[in-house]
């Protein structure tokens, strides 16, 4: 029975929906590419110096006119290289890569929500993410941010497995996991089929792998950003840890007492933290073979450079932008907060009952007891690293981009709880006005889109 059960849950995904993604990432990020000249300031840079590396045949050190180019790794010029060969040296090929890797995190995206919400939610949750102004922007740019949205989003999959595996080995699961596969009303039956726990599965050797290679990969792609990866984790080691008594204590503090007593609320938060969470992805093992990924490049660069070039991104890409507005972007914390309601257009307007859906969860509220865990690995994505990402001086709308991925998720899911009555967040009448109002919206744009193809021909 249970090897039925733990059957079942792998195989809700269909190939059907991968090439429908596929089809539909193709038709979003492809066309067009070569049309549009090289644009910005980053565009012509990055294509250049992927141009010059390939000229040159130095594929260790990146270089803009000659002169060192600290801003980036060497990954997303090896990928425009690789395009240059099969292309020709031209605009097109180099924004293919960010094409490319775009499409694959919409299929990583589909496969996370869709092991936890159903196959309804993993396809919605591609389509919000595949259609949000600042994913599309991204996904068409020859820029380094698609690669690195990617290789985070595949760390996450794993990272979310082992938060999985950790909860309902240790008996913190609490309720169902709600697959939904149907758009049609579900019967009493389907819905109890579709509303069993999910079987622990222990994380393989392959999947803890995948995860550390990923992370690897990503700082070779933007340097320390995805190291915020692990910020999620280490807050769900902290919040099943043994803060309680600690959080309480700090929260009756007055608030001068409350900032002096902060390091040492997050001293004890570290030291209580459950680092059991982490055992699934095998750090021990993970953490050489990541330093593997990352090291031989940076012994190359630091050998020819002598040591100018990695000093130059650590300062560059660390110190300065954390510390002042690089390059004039420097902007008050709240910058994200109110950007977002156009760079997640046109889902940005369920923003805020998506929050109150996934607070709700958390809170084991709601017509049906589901399992809050999903939503609290959510949470954690989400909440820290946007509080990180807001206080760091440096600020540009893609620093955050990796964060829509969780707030994709969110959407779907309480679109489709809502539209199935699971959840009381979004009444039945909203879907009717909704659709009236998402028709409109999509035929205007189709026809700015048909005019500006036109307008653009050469």
């Amino acid at each position: 029975m249970l090897e039925a059960k733990i059957k079942d849950a792998r195989q809700w995904w269909s190939w059907e929906d991968v090439l429908l993604i596929i089809f539909f990432g193709a038709v979003l990020f492809l066309p067009g590419l070569h049309h549009i000249p090289l644009f910005d300031r980053d565009e012509p840079r990055f294509a250049e110096a992927a141009r010059e590396m390939l000229r040159s045949g130095n594929f260790i050190v990146p270089r803009f006119d000659g002169v060192l180019r600290p801003d980036k790794p060497p990954i997303i010029y090896w990928l425009m290289d690789f395009a240059y060969r099969i292309f020709g040296v031209n605009g097109m090929a180099a924004r293919v890569p960010s094409a490319v890797f775009a499409m694959l995190t919409l299929l990583v995206t589909y496969w996370m929500a869709g092991e936890r919400f159903g196959r309804i939610a993993g396809l919605l949750s591609s389509l919000i993410l595949g259609t949000a102004v600042l994913f599309v922007a991204e996904s068409r740019l020859a820029t380094a941010d698609s690669v690195l949205i990617f290789f985070t989003t595949l760390a996450m999959l794993v990272a979310w497995r082992a938060w999985d595996y950790f909860r309902i080995s240790t008996g913190h699961a609490d309720g169902v996991h709600l697959r939904i596969a149907t758009i049609r009303p579900l019967t009493t039956g389907e819905f109890l089929n579709q509303s069993q726990p999910v079987p622990a599965r222990p994380l393989s050797l392959v999947m803890a792998l995948v995860f550390w290679v990923s992370m690897g990969l990503g700082v070779l792609t933007k340097g320390v950003t995805p190291i915020f990866v692990l910020v999620t984790m280490m807050t769900l080691s902290i919040a099943k840890g043994g803060i309680g008594k600690a959080w309480q204590h700090w929260k009756s503090l007055p608030l001068p007492t409350k900032v002096m007593e902060f390091p040492h609320l997050m001293l004890s938060a570290l030291r209580r933290a459950n680092w059991r969470i982490w055992q699934p992805l095998r750090p021990m093992l993970g953490i050489p073979l990541m330093l593997l990924v990352i090291g031989p490049w940076f012994v190359a660069a630091w050998i020819q450079t002598n040591g100018l070039l990695i000093q130059k991104m650590v300062m560059q890409n660390v110190v300065e932008r954390t510390t002042s507005g690089l390059q004039s972007h420097g902007f008050p914390p709240g910058f994200y907060l109110l950007v977002i309601w156009a760079t997640f257009w046109p889902w940005s307007v369920l923003l805020i009952p998506a929050a109150y859906h996934v607070v709700r969860r958390v809170r084991r509220r709601g017509p049906i007891a589901i399992d809050p865990g999903p939503y609290e690995f959510l949470l954690a994505w989400v909440v820290p690293s946007w509080i990180i990402f807001e206080l760091i001086v440096t600020k540009m709308v893609q620093y955050v981009l990796p964060l829509y991925i969780p707030l994709a998720i969110i959407c779907a899911d309480m679109l489709v709880q809502s539209w199935h009555r699971t959840t009381d967040v979004l009444a039945a009448k909203w879907f009717a006005t909704a659709r009236w109002i998402w028709m409109t919206i999509w035929l205007v744009l189709a026809g700015l889109t048909i005019f500006a193809m036109q307008y653009l021909q050469p």
